[in-house]
């Protein structure tokens, strides 16, 4: 079994492409760093609105002006992204921002499902998406909640 202590693939997951938004936040890029070191994540599709500097040769960065309009983010981006294995959607806000935290992810999911490919023939594996948010977290994390401390 692949994990943390054990970073060798096993034969169900060999290789995969990984999309990830957010990739220059704290938690995006915590995470984008954690799959540049996992072998079985063969190839990394960063989606940002700036570029990141100085990446590996398994992290392509695209950029994405606005998050909330897919429209216009074009078909040769499209064919990059749209026969990855997994997305995670790290982009939000602490302030209840309904466009960022809500709006977004679900205008990229609506998108992402319009261009992904057919299913092929013996692919048994589905298409995986984690969303990651700061809505409802406490910032000061030292701050009592009621009873509870955080």
């Amino acid at each position: 079994m692949s994990g943390p202590e054990n970073n060798t693939p096993t034969t169900t997951n060999l290789a995969m492409k990984v999309l990830i938004a957010g990739a220059s936040g704290s938690i995006g890029g915590e995470i984008l760093a954690r799959l540049i070191n996992r072998i079985e994540v063969t190839k990394i599709i960063a989606l940002t609105r700036k570029p990141l500097p100085d990446l590996p040769s398994k992290v392509e960065n695209i950029l994405v002006p606005d998050f909330g309009d897919w429209e216009t983010f074009g078909d040769e981006k499209w064919e990059k992204i749209r026969d990855a294995d997994a997305m995670v959607w790290a982009i939000g806000t602490y302030d209840l921002n309904e466009a960022v935290n809500t709006r977004y992810p679900l205008a990229f999911q609506d998108a992402f499902a319009a261009h992904m490919p057919a299913p092929q023939q013996g692919k048994t594996s589905k298409f995986r998406f984690i969303l990651l948010s700061g809505a409802f977290v406490e910032p000061d994390q030292s701050r009592k909640i009621g009873r509870a401390h955080v």
